[in-house]
């Protein structure tokens, strides 16, 4: 299927990410989880196990050592909500970077 990652944001920037293996397939409290699935298409589901609301930016990587292209997302909501992502192309991988905590309830798309 895919690959689930753990990490949490620190200076705006993804820190401490790990790997969800067998031993290690939950969260810890503060940590958002990044699900990249690839079936045909590509689906990323972003799981915020902050009470924080965060903008973002994301880079579709398509090739070992490309630094990406930029696509759109959604604001990532807190609280232990789950945003979903989707592109109707399969791609290897995804980068996420930057974010930036918004106001609750200021929802975008960009």
């Amino acid at each position: 299927m895919g690959e689930t990652w753990f990490f949490h944001v620190e200076n705006g920037q993804p820190a401490g990410a790990r790997l969800a293996t067998g031993s290690d397939d939950s969260a810890r409290p503060g940590e958002l989880i990044a699900t990249l699935d690839h079936s045909g298409m590509t689906m990323l589901s972003v799981t915020n196990g902050t009470p924080n609301w965060y903008d973002y930016t994301a880079f579709i990587v398509t090739k070992p050592g490309h630094k990406g292209n930029r696509t759109s997302v959604c604001t990532l909501m807190g609280g232990g909500r789950v945003a979903f992502e989707s592109w109707p192309e399969s791609f290897p991988a995804i980068r996420l970077t930057d974010f930036r905590e918004v106001p609750a309830g200021q929802m975008r798309c960009r």
